[in-house]
């Protein structure tokens, strides 16, 4: 199932993100000076849209090309963040021709300035910390010495064990600290295995709290530990909006694929999602487990729950309203009500 609209040919331009109309001009300043394609401004009330052109070439010129790209959209977008309140756009799905983004962003004007006014004062910052594989071990010298003879498979394994739990009360220490001081924060894939790496989203001026924090881990715990904390970012994991695939057709087979009657609502489909998950998950019953139709039907959960969260309509709704919109990032599943 297709969610996010497709590459369209022709004129194209990326929506970066919107900000508060006052500082619309500092802001798009502070991004012009950052090379890469023209910007451009539409006004929409209280606020302002930012674009930018698309090359034409941009398939063209390979990973390099592609990549210098999104290190240009990267740093535009801590530029604007460094101005003030921020929301961007889902740099994967923010593109659109150029003549369809007026009517796109008009039908969003509204949702989008709630969205900025909850969202866009916060920073996203990249937390890794980590220890030295020696200072994991030390307590453990003793329990390894009667596996210094043995296979060195066995030996590594061993190892790994040992600094994986080690890790892990580091990891729950870290997490225990975070939780007071973030608004979100998430787990990422670290690097190595002594390793751990977050993805932060805290208010603009939440960083001494989050110093404080870090600092007040157990003494056991946070030595011989560096930090590298990167940012500060709009909140692209966490308040991206992206341009979503609203065909009639992909709607109406989302809506068969929950089993949704037609005047469904959002409460209803997350009942039904949860239902249809929980029916498929591995831990439920691996009989029944269905990666494929796990996938799908998480397919068809993301695309319709931004949609009947904003417009609060059933199907028929819906497809009176079909065509490119714009939708909140996605958030844990069936986590719409909470934010």
């Amino acid at each position: 199932m297709n969610l996010i609209a497709p590459r369209p040919g022709g004129a194209v331009q990326r929506l970066l993100g919107v900000a508060p109309q006052p500082l619309a001009a500092a802001m798009q300043q502070a991004m012009a000076r950052i090379a890469g394609p023209p910007l451009s401004s539409t006004p929409l009330g209280e606020i302002v849209a930012f674009l930018q052109p698309e090359p034409p070439d941009r398939l063209l010129g390979g990973q390099k090309a592609r990549l210098r790209l999104l290190a240009g959209w990267q740093q535009r977008l801590e530029a604007a963040c460094q101005i003030g309140p921020f929301l961007p756009a889902d740099p994967a799905a923010a593109l659109l021709p150029t003549t369809a983004w007026a009517p796109v962003l008009e039908a969003s004007a509204t949702a989008l300035a709630a969205a900025l006014a909850r969202d866009g004062a916060s920073q996203e910052w990249q937390l890794t910390l980590g220890w030295p594989p020696a200072q994991l071990l030390a307590p453990h010298r003793a329990a390894l010495q009667p596996w210094q003879g043995a296979a060195p498979a066995a030996l590594a394994a061993e190892i790994g064990r040992l600094v994986a739990a080690e890790m892990a009360a580091r990891i729950a220490a870290v997490e225990a600290a975070l939780a007071g001081v973030t608004r979100q924060w998430r787990r990422q894939p670290a690097a190595t295995p002594h390793e751990a790496s977050f993805l932060l989203l805290i208010e603009r001026d939440g960083m001494a709290g989050l110093e404080a924090a870090l600092q007040g881990l157990p003494p056991a715990l946070a030595e011989a530990a560096s930090a590298d904390l990167r940012g500060p970012m709009p909140p692209v994991h966490f308040a991206a909006w992206r341009v979503a695939e609203c065909r009639p057709d992909a709607l109406r087979q989302a809506w068969s694929l929950l089993g949704l009657g037609e005047g469904a609502d959002a409460a209803s489909l997350r009942r039904s999602w949860r239902r249809r998950a929980a029916a498929l998950h591995p831990d439920a019953s691996r009989a029944a487990a269905d990666g494929a139709a796990m996938a799908s039907a998480r397919d068809a959960y993301r695309l319709l729950a931004p949609l009947l969260r904003e417009a609060g309509t059933d199907l028929p709704g819906l497809l009176r309203q079909a065509g490119p919109r714009l939708v909140p990032a996605e958030t844990p599943e069936g986590a719409w009500d909470d934010r």
